[in-house]
């Protein structure tokens, strides 16, 4: 009875002892608890992913459907998606704020995989989120530690309940999964700046902070799209292609001398170009104009450079149709590199 009594305070004290310290305990090869105060963080090991979240916040049941039609629910769940995932994905990309967002970009770009995480999430009769997980690769694991879950699954059910399972007498929703991207990440970071000038908006966008997009906004207000899909293999072999004509080296070679005229002012560094970006019609006529630079050229870069470079370029300058090559339409990018302009 005594080495049962004492057996048995060694056994409380031990966990005490964990919880104290926020002990990581495991009962498989696969599954990991860690223990902060209150709260157990469960972390699964998948095949590629990671699966984590707080166990109050797991519940895998198997969802009763009371009869209703599955691809019924399949379509609310759609439209629940359309209407609150945006304002989810934002409010826990605030909660990381920006310089972590880089962080994880900076991450990413070694990957193969865009994907940031998946959430994972469970509504009730009521409308409430009950269940909350977050499913990532192994490399983004600094970024989902404690705090973080605890923080992106706090944020996640103080959610404005939307009772779409009232009328098919659901208790629990099936998982409903969307992600973060990295295209989302990059749209998140992205500052935006538009001049009104001589009644057309021209339009800075920053994007890390690193790379400024210009280009005049109303030129996308047309509903043109590109044939093909840029940066693809087979799309590059026939943008080399077209860049080969005698009248596109031509062309190109007067965009490049307009283009120099007006950035002028720029402070060009060895190895860093001005690319300009053209979209070209079928008939060879340029639809659209865009200027991508290093953040540190900005102040040599005006507003009205760009309205004027752009003008010049759409009325005067003309490319070979690119139904030569097989297409539509083509999109090319020119370097203005930093020669001093003469």
């Amino acid at each position: 009875m005594k080495r049962f009594i004492l057996s048995f305070i060694a056994v409380v004290f031990i966990q005490m002892f964990c919880i104290a310290n926020n002990a990581i305990y495991t009962d498989s090869t696969k599954i990991e608890y860690q223990v902060h105060g209150n709260d157990t963080l469960v972390i699964e090991k998948l095949n590629r992913l990671y699966a984590c979240g707080l166990k109050q916040y797991i519940n895998n049941s198997r969802v009763n459907y009371n009869n209703a039609d599955y691809d019924v629910i399949h379509e609310e769940k759609n439209e629940y998606l359309k209407h609150n995932s945006s304002a989810i994905i934002q409010d826990i990309l605030a909660g990381y704020e920006k310089e972590q967002c880089k962080e994880m970009l900076k991450v990413l770009s070694n990957e193969e995989d865009n994907i940031v995480c998946y959430i994972r999430l469970r509504i009730n009769l009521k409308g409430e989120i009950t269940c909350v997980e977050f499913m990532y690769i192994p490399s983004l694991t600094p970024f989902m530690t404690y705090e973080d879950i605890k923080r992106n699954t706090e944020i996640i059910i103080k959610r404005k309940p939307y009772p779409f399972l009232v009328e098919y007498g659901i208790e629990i929703s099936p998982w409903i999964i969307f992600s973060i991207t990295s295209k989302i990440l990059q749209r998140y970071l992205e500052k935006r700046v538009d001049f009104k000038y001589d009644g057309e908006t021209v339009r800075f966008d920053v994007r890390l902070d690193t790379t400024v997009i210009a280009y005049i906004k109303e030129q996308y207000e047309d509903s043109i799209k590109l044939d093909g899909k840029c940066g693809t293999p087979e799309y590059d072999t026939v943008v080399n292609k077209y860049l080969q004509d005698k009248d596109v080296v031509v062309a190109v070679d007067s965009v490049q001398k307009i283009a120099l005229h007006h950035f002028k002012r720029v402070p060009f560094v060895e190895g860093k170009e001005i690319c300009v970006r053209l979209d070209i019609n079928e008939t060879g006529e340029v639809i659209r104009c865009n200027f991508v630079f290093p953040s540190e050229y900005s102040d040599g870069v005006w507003p009205e450079h760009i309205l004027e470079l752009t003008k010049q370029i759409k009325e005067n300058i003309n490319f070979t149709p690119p139904g030569k090559c097989g297409r539509n339409t083509i999109s090319i990018d020119i370097p203005v590199n930093g020669l001093p302009y003469k």
